[in-house]
Protein backbone atom coordinates (compact mmCIF):
# COMPACT_ATOMS: atom_id res chain seq x y z
CA UNK A 1 0.00 0.00 0.00
CA UNK A 2 2.47 2.62 -1.20
CA UNK A 3 1.16 6.17 -1.15
CA UNK A 4 0.94 7.74 -4.61
CA UNK A 5 3.00 10.92 -4.54
CA UNK A 6 2.22 12.65 -1.28
CA UNK A 7 -1.23 11.12 -0.90
CA UNK A 8 -3.92 10.49 -0.08
CA UNK A 9 -4.34 7.76 -2.75
CA UNK A 10 -2.19 4.67 -3.13
CA UNK A 11 -0.38 3.35 -6.19
CA UNK A 12 -2.69 0.33 -6.23
CA UNK A 13 -5.85 2.47 -6.16
CA UNK A 14 -4.85 5.37 -8.43
CA UNK A 15 -1.41 4.69 -9.89
CA UNK A 16 -2.41 3.63 -13.40
CA UNK A 17 -0.77 6.67 -14.99
CA UNK A 18 2.61 6.27 -13.30
CA UNK A 19 2.45 2.50 -13.83
CA UNK A 20 1.89 3.06 -17.56
CA UNK A 21 4.80 5.53 -17.70
CA UNK A 22 6.97 3.09 -15.71
CA UNK A 23 6.23 0.40 -18.29
CA UNK A 24 7.28 2.76 -21.08
CA UNK A 25 10.53 3.55 -19.25
CA UNK A 26 11.22 -0.16 -18.78
CA UNK A 27 10.60 -0.72 -22.49
CA UNK A 28 13.43 1.70 -23.27
CA UNK A 29 15.75 0.11 -20.71
CA UNK A 30 15.70 3.12 -18.38
CA UNK A 31 16.96 2.24 -14.90
CA UNK A 32 16.65 3.85 -11.49
CA UNK A 33 19.41 2.92 -9.05
CA UNK A 34 20.76 0.37 -11.53
CA UNK A 35 17.54 -1.60 -12.02
CA UNK A 36 14.50 -1.47 -14.28
CA UNK A 37 12.05 0.56 -12.18
CA UNK A 38 8.87 -0.67 -10.59
CA UNK A 39 5.97 1.75 -10.07
CA UNK A 40 7.17 2.08 -6.45
CA UNK A 41 10.68 3.06 -7.61
CA UNK A 42 9.33 5.54 -10.15
CA UNK A 43 6.92 7.01 -7.59
CA UNK A 44 9.81 7.55 -5.18
CA UNK A 45 11.92 9.11 -7.95
CA UNK A 46 9.03 11.42 -8.87
CA UNK A 47 8.65 12.53 -5.26
CA UNK A 48 12.34 13.48 -5.14
CA UNK A 49 12.32 15.21 -8.54
CA UNK A 50 9.24 17.45 -8.54
CA UNK A 51 7.06 14.91 -10.30
CA UNK A 52 3.84 15.76 -8.50
CA UNK A 53 1.62 18.81 -8.16
CA UNK A 54 -1.12 19.09 -5.54
CA UNK A 55 0.08 15.98 -3.67
CA UNK A 56 -0.43 13.34 -6.36
CA UNK A 57 -1.02 14.90 -9.80
CA UNK A 58 1.65 13.58 -12.16
CA UNK A 59 3.72 16.26 -13.90
CA UNK A 60 4.18 15.08 -17.49
CA UNK A 61 7.37 17.10 -18.08
CA UNK A 62 9.25 15.55 -15.15
CA UNK A 63 10.84 12.77 -17.21
CA UNK A 64 12.69 15.19 -19.51
CA UNK A 65 16.02 14.24 -17.80
CA UNK A 66 15.34 10.65 -18.89
CA UNK A 67 15.23 11.71 -22.56
CA UNK A 68 11.44 12.00 -22.87
CA UNK A 69 9.97 15.22 -24.21
CA UNK A 70 6.26 15.73 -23.58
CA UNK A 71 4.59 16.52 -26.91
CA UNK A 72 1.23 17.36 -25.37
CA UNK A 73 -2.23 15.85 -25.45
CA UNK A 74 -4.03 14.70 -28.58
CA UNK A 75 -7.81 14.36 -28.59
CA UNK A 76 -8.56 12.66 -31.90
CA UNK A 77 -8.01 9.19 -33.30
CA UNK A 78 -6.06 10.72 -36.19
CA UNK A 79 -3.87 12.70 -33.79
CA UNK A 80 -3.16 9.68 -31.64
CA UNK A 81 -2.43 7.57 -34.72
CA UNK A 82 0.01 10.23 -35.92
CA UNK A 83 1.91 10.06 -32.61
CA UNK A 84 2.03 6.26 -32.83
CA UNK A 85 3.33 6.43 -36.41
CA UNK A 86 6.09 8.77 -35.22
CA UNK A 87 7.03 5.98 -32.77
CA UNK A 88 6.26 8.24 -29.82
CA UNK A 89 5.17 6.86 -26.48
CA UNK A 90 1.43 7.37 -26.06
CA UNK A 91 -0.36 7.06 -22.73
CA UNK A 92 -4.10 6.76 -23.37
CA UNK A 93 -6.75 8.22 -21.08
CA UNK A 94 -9.72 5.81 -21.13
CA UNK A 95 -12.86 4.93 -19.17
CA UNK A 96 -14.38 8.41 -19.45
CA UNK A 97 -11.12 9.95 -18.27
CA UNK A 98 -10.75 7.83 -15.11
CA UNK A 99 -7.96 5.45 -16.18
CA UNK A 100 -4.65 5.43 -18.06
CA UNK A 101 -3.03 2.70 -20.15
CA UNK A 102 0.15 2.40 -22.22
CA UNK A 103 -0.57 2.24 -25.94
CA UNK A 104 1.48 -0.46 -27.66
CA UNK A 105 0.01 -0.16 -31.16
CA UNK A 106 -3.01 0.47 -33.32
CA UNK A 107 -5.10 -1.77 -35.54
CA UNK A 108 -8.50 -1.78 -37.24
CA UNK A 109 -10.27 -2.53 -33.94
CA UNK A 110 -8.64 0.14 -31.79
CA UNK A 111 -5.52 0.59 -29.72
CA UNK A 112 -3.38 -2.28 -28.45
CA UNK A 113 -2.52 -1.57 -24.82
CA UNK A 114 -0.82 -2.64 -21.64
CA UNK A 115 -3.51 -2.04 -19.02
CA UNK A 116 -2.02 -2.01 -15.50
CA UNK A 117 -5.41 -2.61 -13.86
CA UNK A 118 -6.68 -5.33 -16.20
CA UNK A 119 -3.79 -7.33 -17.69
CA UNK A 120 -6.17 -9.40 -19.83
CA UNK A 121 -7.57 -6.32 -21.58
CA UNK A 122 -5.34 -5.78 -24.59
CA UNK A 123 -7.51 -3.55 -26.84
CA UNK A 124 -9.46 -0.35 -26.28
CA UNK A 125 -11.65 0.60 -29.20
CA UNK A 126 -11.36 4.12 -30.56
CA UNK A 127 -14.55 5.33 -28.86
CA UNK A 128 -13.27 4.29 -25.40
CA UNK A 129 -10.35 6.74 -25.55
CA UNK A 130 -10.72 10.31 -24.26
CA UNK A 131 -7.24 11.53 -25.24
CA UNK A 132 -3.60 10.54 -25.35
CA UNK A 133 -0.50 12.09 -23.85
CA UNK A 134 2.52 11.71 -26.13
CA UNK A 135 6.26 11.64 -25.49
CA UNK A 136 9.11 11.64 -27.97
CA UNK A 137 12.33 9.94 -26.84
CA UNK A 138 15.92 10.86 -27.60
CA UNK A 139 18.09 8.03 -26.36
CA UNK A 140 21.58 9.10 -27.41
CA UNK A 141 21.96 12.16 -25.21
CA UNK A 142 20.44 10.83 -21.99
CA UNK A 143 21.62 8.55 -19.19
CA UNK A 144 20.05 5.11 -19.05
CA UNK A 145 20.28 4.97 -15.26
CA UNK A 146 19.46 7.57 -12.63
CA UNK A 147 20.09 7.56 -8.92
CA UNK A 148 17.36 8.13 -6.37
Amino acid sequence: TDVLGFGPDTISSAGCLITSVTSALAGFGIEIDGAIPTPRDFNNWLKLNGGYLNSDWYTWETILPLGFSFQGFVNTTAGIAEQIMKKNVVILNVSNGHHYVLCTGINAFGYAVMDPATPGKTIYNFTEVVRGGAYSYKEASQPKSLAM
